[in-house]
C-alpha cells in the first residue's frame, strides 16, 4: 500500500507564519492606539477638572490666578468682605493638586515656554493691558492621537476654542504670568485649547 504524505509543505508553514505576523501586527497596532486614547481622555479630563477651578478661584476673587501654581494669590480686592486685605484665597484652596499629563509615546510637536507648563498643561493668564490684572486665562493640553495615519477619530479637536496668542479682548499676559502661546493652526499638532467661559467680560 503506497503512503500518503499529510505533513505540511515549507510554503504552506510560511504562509501561516505569515499570516500569523500579519494578525499580531495589526493587533499591536490597536492596542496601541487604544492606549493613546485612553491618555488623551485623561487629559480631556484633567484639563476640565483645571478649569472648574480656575472658575471657582474667579467666583471667589474677581480674576483668575496668574499662573497654575497652588499657592498663586493675586491679592486683587474684587469682593466686599475682601476689600481691606485682597483676596483670602489659593488657587490650592480649589484643587488639590495639579494633574501631571499622561507620558507620551511621540515627542511633543508644540513649542511653549516653559513657564506656561504646569505638569505638562499649559496656561497663561491674560489682560486688555500689559501686566494687569487676570480677567481671563488661556489653558492647553497636547493630544497625542493626532494625524495618525492621516486620520482624527477623536472629536476633542472640534470641541475645544482654537485661540491665537494676542486675541482680543484681553490680549496681553496679566501681572507675574509668562505670555500666552498658541497659533491658528492648533488643531494640526492636537493644541486642545480654551479661554474663560466668561472671556468677554472685563471687570
Amino acid at each position: 500500500m503506497k503512503k500518503t504524505n499529510t505533513g505540511f509543505t515549507l510554503a504552506e508553514v510560511m504562509v501561516v507564519v505569515g499570516l500569523i505576523a500579519i494578525l499580531m501586527t495589526l493587533l499591536l497596532i490597536n492596542i496601541s492606539r487604544n492606549r493613546i486614547r485612553t491618555r488623551d481622555n485623561l487629559r480631556v479630563a484633567d484639563i476640565q477638572s483645571i478649569r472648574l477651578a480656575l472658575e471657582q478661584y474667579r467666583a471667589s476673587c474677581g480674576v483668575f490666578p496668574a499662573t497654575l501654581d497652588l499657592d498663586t494669590n493675586n491679592t486683587r480686592t474684587s469682593l466686599p468682605q475682601n476689600s481691606n486685605n485682597g483676596c483670602q484665597f489659593e488657587l490650592g484652596d480649589f484643587i488639590s493638586e495639579i494633574p501631571t499629563a499622561p507620558t507620551r509615546s511621540n515627542d511633543s510637536t508644540v513649542t511653549v515656554d516653559n513657564d506656561n507648563i504646569f505638569g505638562g498643561y499649559f496656561y497663561a493668564g491674560l489682560s486688555s493691558r500689559n501686566d494687569g490684572s487676570c480677567f481671563d486665562y488661556h489653558i492647553a493640553a497636547e493630544l497625542e492621537y493626532v494625524d495618525y495615519d492621516n486620520e482624527i477619530p477623536l472629536t476633542f479637536l472640534e470641541q475645544d476654542h482654537d485661540f491665537a496668542a494676542g486675541d482680543a479682548p484681553f490680549e496681553y499676559s496679566c501681572a507675574n504670568s509668562p505670555d500666552d502661546f498658541g497659533d491658528d493652526d492648533d488643531d494640526d499638532v492636537g493644541l486642545y485649547d480654551f479661554r474663560s467661559q466668561k472671556a468677554g467680560e472685563s471687570n
